[in-house]
């Protein structure tokens, strides 16, 4: 399988910085994910911003108006994780024979290893990879992990797809600023989907759909999932707005992603049990379903 190396980090997401890597639709590809401070075990790497990602990676044959679905089969962390500043770090052992890291003596935690930053380039502007907007970016969501499946909105050609700041375990809402920080190869399978046209990243883990919201606080972010869950609701479900906005405090589930920082995220669930199956069946298909390259 081809691994992308970590020696070609960005920390933006932007268009026409130059993609260093090409992906081909329908790849499966190993991507090597330095740490959020820009670390990975045995690499001499240059000083980054923080949460730096892989490439950016160009697909082949995506544009605007195309949506691609990063499937994430695998995570697997590389070295010790750590915890604490650039400068001061507390490295926090993993045994990888048990899957689980060595927090203080005689504390060990089961690791449960996800990705924070993940997102493609905006439309216009480069975004830091520190932050999260409409192009994904920064969004530390647990359900983000080894058996999800995302899909962005492309906005600009070739995708500029990045992901970095794999974090070993990481509680909701990440509310000390930090999970257990780690490198990682996280295997990726890469398609164009026929999607669901919503403003925002979205994505499937097992049968929970979820939608992704981000703003100023959190409330301005829950008000952004909120808006295209209902989206998918009048669509799918054929629910008048008011209706589908009812139907949200009954059957979804809402959870904080990250709590700080300029752009705090959540995303909302809805157990696809909840709604009938070919409604379940029809949004799997528009989200995994590979469509043909223009």
């Amino acid at each position: 399988m081809r691994r992308l190396s970590c020696k070609h980090l960005s920390d933006v997401l932007a268009p026409r910085i130059g993609f260093p890597y090409l992906v081909a639709l329908g790849q499966t590809v190993e991507v090597e994910v330095a740490n959020c401070f820009g670390r990975f075990p045995g690499v001499e790497l240059p000083p980054r911003g923080a949460n730096p990602v892989t490439g950016p990676l160009a697909v082949e044959g995506v544009g605007p108006g195309d949506t691609i679905a990063v499937e994430i089969q695998q995570i697997e962390t590389v070295g010790d994780g750590c915890i604490g500043t650039k400068d001061d770090l507390t490295v926090i052992p993993i045994d990888a024979a048990s899957n689980t890291a060595l927090f203080a003596p005689g504390l060990r935690l089961p690791l449960a290893p996800m990705v924070g930053t993940i997102g493609v380039a905006p439309a216009q502007e480069a975004i830091s990879t520190h932050r999260a907007g409409d192009h994904g970016g920064n969004m530390d969501c647990n359900i983000i992990r080894a058996g999800s499946t995302v899909c962005f909105d492309v906005q600009a050609p070739e995708a500029g797809l990045g992901m970095g700041d794999v974090h070993a375990l990481m509680g909701d809402g990440e509310v000390s600023g930090q999970g257990i920080e780690a490198a990682a190869v996280v295997t990726i399978h890469v398609n164009k989907v026929q999607g669901l046209g919503l403003q925002r990243p979205y994505g499937l883990r097992g049968e929970r759909f979820f939608v992704v919201g981000w703003g100023a606080n959190l409330e301005e972010a829950a008000d952004k999932a909120q808006e295209d869950m209902v989206k998918m609701l009048t669509r799918f479900l054929g629910f008048p707005e008011a209706q589908a906005r009812r139907f949200l405090g009954i059957a979804t589930d809402l959870r904080v992603g990250w709590r700080g920082g300029a752009t705090p995220t959540v995303w909302l669930e809805l157990a696809l049990s909840r709604v009938p199956a070919a409604v379940g069946q029809a949004l799997t298909g528009a989200m995994t379903a590979a469509v043909p390259s223009d």
